[in-house]
């Protein structure tokens, strides 16, 4: 009888489906690759002004893609490396409200640290136009952040728009 309710069971969950991932690419907490990756700190290894390692697992920075200019690359490169080095890899995830994972199963993240104030990679990489911004594949993304007075919906986009406009300012 236990052997019958097991593959009932079994079978619900291939039909109905056990993964909480949809369309969009974004994946539920526990299929979140990060879910239990230190943080504080987190072991970093930076592969590309973009692109990272925490913990093993492969992250790409929410909203920013790499430079056409390889002279460009190589400064965000520097800039990330120091940036992690400057928060002493104690990091946010910010965006694990909403977990995203792209195809390939990369992370997307939107990773905060403390150096001398509340610091977001993607955000100062735009400031310092060392990438571009690429919200277009994320178009409808939302997560929320904690806040004194409860969780709310992050304007990502909205920071990108005026990090990009303050440099050209």
């Amino acid at each position: 009888m236990a052997r019958s309710i097991i593959y009932v069971g079994v079978a619900i969950c291939a039909v109905v489906g056990c993964s909480t991932r949809n369309d969009s690419g974004v994946t539920g907490k526990r299929d979140w690759p990060l879910r239990n990756v230190g943080k504080k700190p987190a072991d970093i290894s930076v592969l590309s002004g973009t692109t990272f390692l925490c913990g093993g697992v492969p992250c790409r920075l929410l909203g920013v893609k790499e430079s056409a200019n390889p002279s460009v690359r190589e400064r965000a490169v520097s800039f990330t490396k120091d940036w992690f080095k400057s928060v002493g890899n104690y990091i946010g995830i910010y965006n694990d409200s909403n977990p995203l994972v792209a195809e390939d199963g990369t992370a997307v993240v939107w990773v905060r640290g403390y150096d001398s104030h509340l610091s977001c990679l993607s955000e100062e990489l735009v400031r310092a136009q060392l990438v571009d911004v690429d919200d277009a594949l994320w178009a409808d993304y939302t997560f929320t952040v904690p806040m004194k007075d409860g969780d709310a919906v992050e304007d990502w986009r909205g920071i990108l728009r005026k990090a990009n406009e303050a440099h050209e300012q």
